[in-house]
């Protein structure tokens, strides 16, 4: 039996997460929950015969999207693995792709393996400043997270300086949702930036907001973006977050942002598996 890694690509907005889902509803109006590894593996069914469950390096929420999902499944099939990738696409539905697929050895778990991820989140401000009529923001519509705020470089500046002071090693409980069965909610931050970024071709100017771990807490990235942006709107003093963080208590922190910004861009390993997982 081989083990097969592969790089998902996917657009979050009509699935409830990443993570396969028990039926919902009851009785005979059980349906199926639709999710990202539900269809993958729906789609390997229809290309193998194997009916099997892979295993994802994050479980992205329900409207969260990947550039970089790192996946990995046992099977028997003869399939060439670097051709995977190929046969599976065209049977996937249109808002999954396979960006590769390749060999791994038998132990590589894709979730325990990973050394560390890449979340960016993606804010349009001044979204009601777009005439209807252009369409820039519904170009955007599930995919960046529209404010009726500006964030001018001053803000933006406020926002960087404010999340520089989550980089490390710390216990971020103020900033997990409830319901995560995580062993323990201390994490490293390895990295925290925030800059615009100028899409002319559709006269927008992005906020991002792009942040490097070890792991993530239930719902960690959105709540760290929650409070950067209530910082970036003069709503929260720049030492806001670090104040938070040192509380270690939810109650006191800002509301978790949306799902529609987030992308998982990227999930590391240790070489040779690195280079093949890298998007």
């Amino acid at each position: 039996m081989r083990n097969i890694g592969i790089v998902v690509e996917y657009v979050g907005t009509g699935y409830q997460g990443f993570q396969f889902q028990p039926e919902a509803g009851c009785g005979r109006k059980n349906r199926p929950v639709r999710t990202v590894q539900g269809s993958v593996e729906d789609a390997i069914l229809r290309l193998t015969g194997e009916r099997l469950r892979i295993v994802g390096a994050g479980r992205t929420d329900a409207g969260v999207h990947a550039l970089g999902q790192v996946a990995n499944f046992k099977t028997d099939s003869r399939i060439p693995a670097q051709r995977f990738a190929a046969a599976l696409n065209p049977i996937l539905p249109y808002d999954i792709r396979i960006v590769r697929s390749f060999e791994v050895p038998e132990a590589f778990n894709a979730r325990f393996d990973a050394l560390w991820k890449v979340y960016r989140y993606l804010v349009m401000p001044e979204a009601a400043r777009i005439p209807a009529a252009r369409t820039g923001s519904a170009l955007l519509a599930g995919r960046a997270l529209p404010t009726r705020n500006a964030l001018p470089e001053e803000a933006v500046e406020a926002m960087e300086a404010a999340g520089a002071q989550l980089v490390g090693r710390h216990d971020f409980s103020a900033f997990a949702a409830r319901g995560s069965s995580a062993k323990t909610s201390v994490r490293t931050i390895r990295r925290l930036e925030v800059w615009h970024e100028s899409w002319e071709s559709l006269g927008l100017d992005l906020v991002v907001v792009e942040i490097e771990a070890d792991g993530f807490l239930y719902k960690m990235a959105r709540t760290i973006v929650g409070a950067l942006l209530e910082v970036g709107m003069g709503r929260m003093d720049p030492d806001g977050p670090a104040q938070l963080l040192e509380s270690r208590d939810r109650r006191l922190g800002p509301a978790t942002a949306p799902p529609d910004g987030l992308y998982l861009v990227k999930v590391a390993y240790p070489e040779p598996i690195g280079s093949l997982a890298s998007p």
